[in-house]
């Protein structure tokens, strides 16, 4: 019955479900532009969300997130080579008179050349960054919208690369508590670029968290945890009237706990995430499936963790999910996005069914305000 259940609610879904990336329309990083030297803009990015978590199960509590986060900015370019962003990010909650967070936007980006790009202060990211959900869920999007630190973006005809380190929490001398630290680095490389039609690549993640610090007063113990992925994509657009690309992604992940003492019952584990998806101009479907073997992940999606995220003793050294992502997502007008989302799981050794389901609108424009000389 739960599996009559599942597939009732996928074939509803991919009657309706865009993107050639699931999470695409939350992109909003603009490069360096050289024909807008001395110009001034203001830009508005806002992001509306509705995300309803249906789960049932012993690893997460079922939780809705409903608001909106705006970040207007002013943006400059002082040179050809050079942009600076300032302004503010603010999260509202509906349900909360106030925002829930309120933090300063300011970054500097540079491009050393049409390959290699720096961004100081304010990064691109979160889900920029292409991380998959396994080692980074999607919800920090949302809640943890507003990453600060270093980041080098490489492109290259072949090989994409985004190094970056986000400062979570600063710690100055005898602060209470700890410094919280992650960095990461994304790869991926195009074997047929000359196909245009193909693409075969090989992808290779890294993402760490860290607590800790040498000069807190803070009496939690230090930790470092690190996950790893590595795997490749193949994908072949199509002609006809209904799918216009279909394609695989298939990942090997690692996870290693290397703090001094570790505070998990594993300290090292991995897990197998295969994936298909079809897309066509406004409809994206991935069916997942997913094994765990004591795996961890400090930012990761709870649903596959072999931890729990509601029950502090609880555990489960193998966990077998399988999933769908399904999306149908059309432009309102310029610059504004509306997007439906399902996200279906079955837990294959407890027999658990669970989803979640939610609605997004975005909106991200720049407005020229002068030219400075």
């Amino acid at each position: 019955m739960k599996i009559l259940k599942v597939l009732i609610i996928f074939i509803f879904i991919t009657e309706l479900v865009n993107a050639q990336n699931y999470n695409s329309q939350f992109f909003n990083y603009n490069d360096v532009d050289s024909t807008k030297k001395n110009k001034l803009y203001f830009r508005l990015e806002n992001s509306n969300l509705l995300k309803n978590n249906e789960y049932f199960n012993n690893f997460i509590d079922g939780y809705t997130l409903l608001g909106y986060f705006i970040k207007p900015k002013l943006v400059y370019y002082p040179t050809k080579k050079s942009r600076i962003d300032a302004g503010a990010y603010l999260l509202k909650y509906s349900g909360v008179d106030s925002y829930t967070t309120v933090s300063p936007i300011f970054t500097f980006r540079y491009n050393f050349n049409s390959r290699i790009n720096l961004l100081l202060g304010t990064i691109n990211g979160p889900l920029e960054h292409n991380l998959i959900e396994p080692i980074f869920k999607f919800e920090r999007y949302f809640e943890n919208n507003n990453e600060s630190g270093i980041q080098f973006l490489f492109k290259y005809p072949n090989l994409e690369t985004d190094l970056w380190v986000n400062w979570e929490q600063f710690i100055l001398k005898d602060d209470p508590f700890q410094e919280h630290i992650s960095f990461g680095i994304t790869n991926e490389y195009n074997i047929l670029k000359k196909l245009p039609e193909y693409n075969i690549s090989l992808i290779f993640q890294f993402l760490a968290k860290h607590k800790g610090g040498q000069f807190d007063k803070s009496i939690l113990p230090m930790q470092t945890l690190l996950n790893t992925v590595s795997g490749f994509s193949f994908s072949k657009k199509l002609n006809n009237t209904y799918f216009t690309e279909i394609g695989t992604k298939n990942y090997f992940l690692t996870f290693a706990d290397l703090s001094p003492k570790p505070q998990y019952i594993y300290s090292q584990g991995w897990g197998l995430y295969y994936t298909l998806f079809f897309s066509s101009k406004n409809i994206y479907i991935e069916p997942n499936f997913w094994y765990g073997k004591f795996f961890i992940s400090a930012m990761g999606d709870p649903n596959y963790m072999c931890i729990s995220d509601k029950y502090r003793t609880y555990y489960e050294p193998n966990r077998n999910i399988i999933s769908t992502k399904l999306e149908y997502k059309i432009k309102l007008f310029t610059d504004i996005n509306l997007g439906v989302r399902a996200e279906p799981y079955y837990d294959i050794f407890n027999q658990n069914f669970d989803y979640s389901f939610g609605i997004h609108i975005t909106f991200n424009r720049d407005f020229f305000l002068t030219e400075l000389k």
